[in-house]
């Protein structure tokens, strides 16, 4: 097993280094090698995502992706991951799911919260999207200029302005 374990170590350790360097189909290779030698560690599984999403092999990317998930289910890089595989396959529904598995962790991941706004807006979900992007700014330091903020105001304008939405159920942020 110790040789087992050095053959695995050995792809993975070359295919860090080619995703790194941007090498994603060689890397995709190294990581494929690795799981030859250990078939059900997460970490092979999540950079040949990684490695897949890069070259645009979207459905590949999406099957890894849920793989490490199941491997280490404290991933939730994984989850985030795999639900922007399914926006990017139209199915948003799908993805909120793996958005909101992401943040039941402890330590949620902010772009989750941005992530799952997409999906729900893309769902017509406006004033989710808006509590959402609201918990990404109460969650960090933000300047006039940041992005989160910026899509949060225009959102919250187009949401208060469309009829039949309750304005007063959003956040006060004046």
């Amino acid at each position: 097993e110790d040789q087992v374990y050095r053959s695995f170590r050995g792809q993975m350790d070359e295919a860090r280094r080619l995703v790194a360097a941007g090498g994603f189909a060689r890397a995709e290779r190294h990581c494929t090698n690795a799981l030859f030698f250990k078939t059900d560690y997460w970490e092979a599984s999540y950079y040949r995502a990684v490695c897949r999403l890069e070259l645009k092999r979207i459905e590949d990317a999406l099957e890894d992706f849920q793989r490490a998930a199941l491997q280490n289910g404290t991933l939730t890089q994984a989850n985030l991951n795999a639900g922007i595989c399914f926006m990017r396959l139209g199915r948003p529904e799908r993805a909120l799911r793996e958005f909101d598995r992401c943040l039941r962790e402890k330590v949620p991941l902010a772009n989750a919260f941005i992530e799952r706004a997409k999906a729900r807006i893309a769902l017509g979900d406006r004033a989710g999207a808006l509590m959402d992007l609201a918990r990404v700014i109460e969650g960090r330091g933000i300047t006039v200029d940041d992005p989160v903020l910026v899509a949060y105001l225009r959102f919250r304008a187009e949401f208060e302005e469309s009829e039949g939405n309750d304005a007063a159920a959003l956040p006060d942020w004046d």
